[in-house]
């Protein structure tokens, strides 16, 4: 599965670039998340407020370079 997400994101970080609008790359983020259960909301499916923080900052640094 990493194989496909590594293309879907290459994928998406090429059509952005097309559109000209910036790609944030979570999957880092996602992937340390893996067995960290607070990284996750109670279901354990979906992710806590704790990782979308995560999410937040590192777009957080994307935007703050468009400024």
């Amino acid at each position: 599965m990493t194989r496909e997400i590594n293309q879907l994101n290459a994928v998406a970080r090429d059509e952005c670039q097309q559109a000209g609008v910036a790609y944030v790359d979570i999957t880092g983020l996602t992937r340390i998340a893996a067995g960290d259960a607070s990284e996750f909301a109670p279901d354990g499916l979906h992710y806590s407020g704790k990782h979308m923080q995560k999410w937040a900052q590192q777009a957080l640094l994307t935007v703050k370079t468009l400024l």
